[in-house]
C-alpha cells in the first residue's frame, strides 16, 4: 500500500521549537521533510524563529511566518523587529508563566487546525533534555487529540498514534512503540519483526523498544491510549507517514 501521497492534501500546522540550530545533516534532513507536506500555518516558538530562518521559512527569500510567539527571552531583538515588518504576529506572554513557548505555540496551531489536520513539531534533540522531554509530553496530550500529530526533532522521527496509522518507515527501519500517558491497551503493530496482536502495553514498559520495520509501510493500532512511535535514526522515508481510519495492509504489501 503506498502511503506516500496521504497527506499530500492534508493542512499541516508546522511548529518550530527553539534550541540549538541544526546540524548541516539535520538541516538538510528537515528541509526534505518540510518539502514534502503542505504547509498551512507556520508558528515559531520563541527562539524558534531562528531554526525558521535556517530552513528557509521566515528567511529573506522565504515566505513569512505566521506568527511568532513566547516570552522573547532568547530572540534576537532585530529578528523580531524585521518579522514584524514582514507581516508576522508577534504575541509576546510573561517570563513567569505556567506554560512552555512550545506548548503556546501548539494551542495557537491548533486553534487555527481543524479535525484531521496535522500538526509537526520541528526542532532538534541537541538542546535540554527536559525541554525536548516536555515537547513529547506535551505534543501526545488530550488537549490535540483530534489532530494527526509528529515530531521532527533532527534526524528523529516521533508520532503520535492514538487509534490507527500506517507509517511509511522503510523496510530494515529500528523503531520502537512506547505507551504514554498511562497505558495503552489492544495495541497491533503489523508489517514488523515481532508483531503485537491487541495486546497491553503497561505505562513504563519497555516491551515496545527496539523493534524492526519487516516492510516499508507499517501499521499500528492502538485500541485504547497513546503511543509514541519513536524512529531514532534518519532512515525513515521523507514522506514519512500515512494515517488511516482503519488498520489496514494490502495483499501485495501482505506478501513482500
Amino acid at each position: 500500500m503506498d502511503t506516500s501521497d496521504v497527506f499530500a492534501g492534508v493542512a499541516t500546522h508546522v511548529v518550530f521549537a527553539g534550541g540549538p540550530p541544526p546540524t548541516p545533516d539535520e538541516r538538510s534532513q528537515l528541509v526534505d521533510r518540510l518539502a514534502t507536506v503542505r504547509i498551512s500555518r507556520t508558528v515559531a516558538a520563541d527562539s524558534g524563529i531562528a531554526l525558521a530562518d535556517a530552513l528557509g521559512v521566515g528567511a529573506p527569500t522565504g515566505p513569512a511566518l505566521d506568527v511568532v510567539l513566547g516570552d522573547m527571552d532568547s530572540v534576537d531583538p532585530g529578528r523580531l523587529e524585521r518579522a514584524s515588518a514582514e507581516g508576522s504576529a508577534v504575541e509576546r506572554f510573561p517570563a513567569d508563566k505556567d506554560a512552555t513557548d512550545l506548548e503556546l505555540a501548539l494551542d495557537d496551531a491548533a486553534a487555527h487546525a481543524v479535525p484531521g489536520d496535522r500538526l509537526v513539531v520541528v526542532g532538534t534533540t541537541s538542546g535540554r533534555f527536559d525541554h525536548v522531554l516536555s515537547t513529547l509530553l506535551v505534543l501526545s496530550a488530550p488537549a490535540y487529540d483530534a489532530f494527526e500529530r509528529d515530531a521532527w526533532l533532527g534526524g528523529e522521527s516521533i508520532h503520535v498514534v492514538q487509534g490507527a496509522r500506517l507509517l511509511r518507515l522503510g523496510a530494515g527501519t529500528t523503531f520502537s512503540v512506547l505507551p504514554v500517558h498511562g497505558d495503552a491497551l489492544g495495541v497491533t503493530a503489523r508489517g514488523v519483526r515481532w508483531e503485537l496482536h491487541a495486546e497491553v502495553l503497561p505505562a513504563g514498559t519497555s516491551r515496545g523498544v527496539s523493534n524492526v520495520a519487516a516492510r516499508d509501510v507499517v501499521g499500528i493500532e492502538v485500541a485504547d491510549g497513546t503511543v509514541l512511535v519513536v524512529v531514532p535514526s534518519d532512515r525513515e522515508r521523507p514522506d514519512g507517514t500515512g494515517g488511516a481510519d482503519a488498520l489496514q495492509i494490502d495483499d501485495a504489501e501482505e506478501a513482500r
